[in-house]
């Protein structure tokens, strides 16, 4: 989670497919607005090589 400002927050979901980020005004208490922002593809290339060497190994553990 990134604190860009007050009441302004970008929440970072570690993904390894990347998308849009998705804008979200929230109500907080006292009657003020949040606004949060998130954020998909977060490390999207590492994890992108950690599926790809996860389904290497799947793939040779069927060939045994």
């Amino acid at each position: 989670m990134l604190k860009n400002g007050p009441n302004d927050f970008t929440l970072l979901v570690a993904s390894a497919h990347t998308q849009p980020p998705a804008l979200h005004e929230i109500d907080v208490s006292g009657g003020g607005k949040a606004k949060l922002t998130v954020q998909y593809g977060d490390f999207s290339e590492d994890l992108a090589k950690v599926v790809a060497a996860l389904k290497e190994v799947r793939n040779c553990s069927a060939a045994h």
